[in-house]
């Protein structure tokens, strides 16, 4: 409306001035009408002059506009009272935006408010650098767990935490890892996430870590419970009975607390004698076995890291167990959505992880018809390769599925318990995670992320 206003203003003046300049023009043959001649050029210098003065106010009013955003004077407001029809329209116009942009502003300063107050509450240590080192925030946990204040730059930190800001520039985006870090004389697990990204024309890096040593401490000691507890069950069921052939021997060869002499043993006597050692034995085979298995937990080599095809993987496992799973009426299905799925791992380690995984499989699906394994390999959506091992074996219930990775734990009657906590030690020691879906009675599976 304003604009119409304006559009029919400047038309109407301009048609004024043509009219004027018509009159004067006409003027100019009359010789008669002298005055009127002057009379006419003189409004024609007037209307020009009312018109460059109508379009400069309309343009000053609006460069004070745009300076008053640009300046952010959001506080000032055109007068709308006696600056004519028009203007007090257009006045009102600027007042309402200007009143617009303000609202906004307010609102956005108030969320930002709000955004700070609760990176300050909040227990994560949140610290914000931009590309040329400068802090951009730095939260009340960050600076009360790392003990600093009026810290501005990550060289100041670094003055500080040397290894720790090597290590935060070393982190990719996206990607976390775990870092001791000593503050004082407290040592430190901390828990730190990277994630980098654009903020207008800066590039930021935005860093969280938490201390986690509380949560270790109390997942260590009830590892070590669940442990102890194992290894507790797993020694006395070999000790008592080995107890107690060892007083059934005793008895058998002595009297009264003495020994028999050669003559007063019988040949049944020295059989049951024979039988009872060959037991204590084999106890002690099945003891050293279950020190040897504990040897083998806490010996696992250090990763060779190399780049490894899926598909290779997969060839090597099918090929191993081939003979195995047509004996036992198992079929084995590989599945692959792409040939261009490559790890950088361990290649012999996590072909052991998989071969357990294989047997556990072969395990599960005994005395099940047309048993059926399926190792299927894929990229997520966040880029990960996922590895999955499924069987529709006996699966494993609720109750079992939380104890599993347990050193020593074993549903198998002849199993040692030590291959799921291997192979989650394995995993983890090739940058990835281990995790178990079981339905009991109809499927389970194993997934390995990288």
């Amino acid at each position: 409306m304003v604009y119409n206003q304006f559009n029919f203003r400047i038309v109407f003046r301009i048609i004024l001035i043509g009219l004027t300049s018509i009159l004067f023009s006409w003027s100019l043959y009359q010789e008669h009408l002298q005055i009127a001649r002057f009379t006419f050029l003189g409004l024609f210098i007037l209307q020009i002059f009312m018109l460059i003065n109508y379009i400069k106010n309309s343009n000053r009013r609006f460069a004070r506009f745009m300076e008053l955003i640009k300046n952010q004077g959001l506080m000032e407001r055109f007068e709308q009272i006696n600056a004519g029809d028009s203007n007090e329209k257009l006045n009102q116009l600027y007042n309402e935006i200007i009143q617009l942009i303000a609202n906004s502003k307010l609102e956005k300063e108030g969320e930002h408010l709000y955004f700070l107050q609760t990176l300050e509450i909040i227990g994560t240590s949140i610290i914000s650098v931009d590309e040329h080192g400068k802090i951009d925030l730095i939260n009340k946990a960050a600076r009360e767990l790392l003990n600093i204040e009026n810290i501005r730059t990550i060289n100041q930190l670094r003055e500080l935490y040397p290894d720790f800001v090597a290590h935060m520039d070393n982190l990719k985006n996206n990607e976390q890892s775990l870092f001791k870090l000593k503050v004082g004389s407290e040592m430190l697990m901390l828990n730190i996430s990277c994630s980098c990204f654009k903020n207008q024309d800066k590039n930021l890096r935005l860093y969280s870590f938490q201390n986690i040593s509380t949560e270790l401490d109390n997942e260590e000691l009830d590892a070590w419970q669940k442990l102890i507890k194992v290894m507790r069950h797993e020694i006395m069921n070999s000790i008592t009975p080995i107890h107690s052939l060892t007083n059934t021997i005793i008895r058998l060869l002595s009297d009264n607390k003495k020994a028999k002499t050669i003559d007063q043993l019988s040949s049944e006597t020295i059989e049951k004698a024979l039988e009872g050692l060959n037991a204590i034995d084999k106890r002690n085979q099945g003891l050293l076995k279950f020190v040897e298995s504990y040897r083998n937990l806490t010996k696992i080599p250090l990763p060779v890291f190399e780049k490894v095809e899926v598909s290779a993987l997969f060839d090597s496992i099918n090929i191993l167990f081939s003979e195995e799973l047509k004996s036992k009426g198992i079929k084995l299905i590989s599945i692959i959505s792409t040939t261009e799925l490559i790890l950088t791992v361990d290649e012999k380690l996590i072909t052991q992880v998989l071969i357990n995984l294989i047997k556990n499989s072969i395990d599960a699906l005994s005395g099940i018809d047309n048993g059926q394994i399926i190792i299927e390999a894929f990229r997520t959506d966040k880029n990960e390769v996922l590895i999955q091992i499924k069987d529709n074996g006996i699966g494993i219930s609720k109750d079992e599925i939380d104890k599993i990775y347990i050193p020593f734990y074993t549903t198998k009657e002849n199993g040692s318990g030590i291959g799921l906590s291997l192979s989650r030690q394995i995993v983890r020691m090739n940058k990835g995670s281990i995790s178990v879906q079981s339905i009991p009675g109809k499927e389970t599976i194993f997934s390995l992320k990288f």
